[in-house]
């Protein structure tokens, strides 16, 4: 397929953690559905500094990985990937979106769908490259700038959750006018009742299967049944086993003495 014929939506999301079918998951193979490609851009750094207490962009990229294609990866083989530790450092992780591979190099998952690109990362960092190493405010519009310089027949639209979208309207974004001026924007509500209306450029997108799960949620417990829903087997295997959130508290283990 041509790149003037495709399609592309960029969902961007703080990923921390990704949720599963009533969340993020849910989310992204709606838009595989509607499509040619989604391209998931984990937050490289919050521009809201009350959200900025983020976990590691390399745990929530191999989240993102983990959520998104473990159905392609088959029923053991995420499973395996944690086992074996296959997640490489960050700086061998990312790869450039030009050559339309997934974080880790490899070519697209699965269907070539979804792709989980470290974009964010790249934008800012060679802003701060370009400004002697001094901290940068980069936003979405500059990366959509950035897409376009190198994808300049494609398509593209932008997913964000409602909340999202009400700061974007509120002036909370850098440029934002602009951003929603420039793009075609999909604003997808948890609940019918999250969103009444959206302004010109954006489209009300409903998806019947989410709920109410939240990544605050998620990071505040360790109750077994609500994560089992909340999050993908792979992503709750992940967490435990690197002990992120609320399973950080290492439990000494008592010796038997003889």
């Amino acid at each position: 397929m041509a790149d003037r014929s495709r399609r592309i939506v960029i969902f961007g999301t703080s990923a921390n953690p990704p949720t599963f079918l009533q969340g993020h998951t849910g989310i992204v193979r709606y838009l595989a559905r509607n499509f040619d490609e989604v391209w998931v851009l984990p937050v490289y750094k919050h521009i809201f500094s009350s959200k900025s207490h983020l976990l590691s962009f390399e745990h929530r990229v191999n989240m993102c990985k983990l959520s998104f294609d473990a159905e392609e990866l088959g029923s053991t083989s995420w499973l395996q990937r944690i086992l074996e530790g296959i997640f490489p450092s960050l700086a061998g992780m990312c790869s450039g979106v030009e050559n339309l591979q997934d974080a880790d190099g490899k070519p697209g998952l699965g269907t070539g769908k979804v792709r989980v690109l470290c974009t964010e990362r790249d934008v800012n960092l060679h802003a701060m490259q370009a400004a002697n190493g001094e901290p940068v405010r980069t936003g979405s519009n500059d990366i959509l700038k950035h897409l376009r310089a190198s994808h300049r027949d494609v398509e593209f639209h932008w997913a964000m959750g409602a909340d999202t979208y009400r700061d974007l309207r509120a002036g909370k974004w850098k440029d934002g006018e602009e951003f929603q001026r420039s793009v075609k924007i999909l604003v997808i509500p948890r609940t019918d009742s999250e969103v009444q209306d959206v302004g010109e450029g954006a489209e009300l997108h409903t998806i019947p299967t989410l709920g109410g799960v939240s990544s605050t949620q998620v990071r505040s417990t360790t109750d077994m049944e609500y994560l089992a829903t909340a999050l993908h087997p792979a992503v709750l295997t992940y967490i435990q086993m690197n002990r992120l959130y609320k399973f950080d508290v290492v439990v000494p283990v008592s010796k038997e003495h003889n």
